[in-house]
């Protein structure tokens, strides 16, 4: 093992810490937030749901025109608004807003602990839906007179009631939003656009089939962090691993490619693979914060996957499925010898390229920031993320984690020991 001394890996050590910089990120792409998968598990008969808001995308083609703007005591200069590509980025600002005021005012329930944007290690409530819009049109006649407002503003959104826990859109409806006033108030333009997104929310909140819904079985907190583990350890989890197929990697190719998935979470894509019937490894930074993902397998049947096990310091996670009905990977924590031939599975850039298998060589073990990682010069790319390492033997040696962008053949691996000794999986 080589360990780190030289002011190159200093660089190296962000890089696996934080694979998103720009030099070199962690091996993931971007996916559609609202793609339905095929099965879920069934909905409680009762209880107070939770909501939490998504997003809002825009559908108002860049370049059109979306109203006008004039200023002053007497609304002069009336002049016109076109779309732009912030007005995605303004109307999610806006959206956000009246989610937050109007589920006050509507007594509806969110999640009881929020999301930190550091990821601080407490336990994080799950909520029963996730609500998203897509803007269908916009039209706005606003005057300003400095602090003051009038005018008027119109809305179409498209909403989507997204539930996590069963990793489908469960209801849509489009409803239109609207706010006038024909004399000035002392409100800034941000708020006075944003009760046309109230006036939409509340359409929605007050629709029968909205009204309808109920909270969702199943575990409402995601696994246990630093904060809880401290406490209470894990307990070992003990798993049936399978004999590798003869022929080796290379001649076994399609048999190991069925045993590898795309996990999809939010706007996020990585790979994953099956270590025994109905539970499968990745990357912590592919499942985030969420303890409900999707699993497509490679057959193209989706899956709702839980995530049981996470460890953010070593970037591993376990997640549960009902069978799949594939073979599982054969696994190793032993230590594969420089120069040896090893193998890369994953989907490379999302679904539609699951399954590429790539070939290289295992160029050293090196040591960064204390944690261990497999160096090769087997090509991954954004996607790859959680995908397995395999030797000639068809044995899964590490999972896949981080690559340096703008460098040829640096590509970098968690040992599978190191998952499975985080994750307090025994190999029986």
């Amino acid at each position: 093992m080589i360990k780190r001394n030289a002011a190159a890996f200093a660089l190296l050590a962000t890089v696996l810490a934080a694979p998103s910089i720009a030099n070199a990120q962690a091996a993931t792409g971007g996916i559609s937030a609202f793609d339905p998968p095929a099965s879920a598990p069934a909905a409680a008969a009762s209880a107070t749901p939770r909501f939490d808001f998504a997003r809002i995308r825009s559908a108002v083609p860049v370049g059109d025109k979306i109203g006008f703007v004039s200023s002053g005591m007497f609304c002069i200069g009336h002049r016109e608004v076109r779309a732009t590509p912030k007005l995605e980025e303004i109307n999610n600002t806006q959206a956000a807003l009246a989610f937050k005021s109007e589920v006050a005012a509507q007594g509806l329930s969110t999640p009881a602990t929020e999301l930190s944007a550091f990821d601080t290690p407490t336990a994080k409530a799950e909520p029963d839906y996730r609500i998203g819009g897509v803007l269908q049109s916009v039209a706005l006649d606003e005057c300003a007179d400095g602090a003051d407002h009038k005018g008027s503003v119109d809305i179409t959104v498209k909403w989507e009631v997204f539930a996590p826990k069963l990793q489908k859109v469960v209801l849509t409806k489009v409803t239109s939003g609207s706010t006038r006033a024909d004399s000035w108030e002392k409100i800034n333009g941000r708020d006075f656009e944003a009760r046309a997104y109230n006036d939409s929310l509340r359409k929605l909140f007050n629709d029968p089939e909205f009204k309808a819904l109920r909270a969702i079985e199943g575990p409402a907190v995601a696994s246990p962090t630093a904060a809880t583990t401290a406490a209470a350890p894990l307990a070992a989890l003990h798993l049936k691993t399978t004999a590798a197929p003869a022929g080796g990697s290379q001649a076994k190719a399609p048999t190991l490619r069925q045993a590898v998935v795309t996990v999809l979470r939010d706007t996020v894509s990585g790979s994953g693979f099956y270590i025994a019937d109905g539970y499968l490894l990745t990357n912590r930074h592919v499942v985030g914060a969420a303890h409900y993902v999707k699993i497509k397998l490679a057959s193209g049947r989706t899956l709702v996957g839980e995530v049981l096990r996470d460890d953010a310091h070593r970037d591993v996670a376990l997640i549960k499925t009902d069978p799949a009905g594939v073979q599982p990977l054969h696994v190793s924590v032993g230590e594969p010898a420089v120069g040896a031939d090893v193998f890369a599975i994953g989907s490379p850039l999302g679904q539609d390229l699951a399954g590429t298998f790539t070939r290289g060589v295992l160029s050293g073990t090196r040591e960064i920031d204390g944690q261990e990682y497999f160096q090769s010069d087997v090509s991954i790319n954004h996607g790859n993320s959680g995908g397995p390492l395999l030797d000639a033997n068809a044995t899964v040696i590490g999972l896949t984690v981080a690559k340096i962008d703008k460098a040829a053949g640096l590509s970098f691996f968690i040992p599978l020991r190191d998952a499975a000794n985080a994750l307090q999986i025994v190999f029986d």
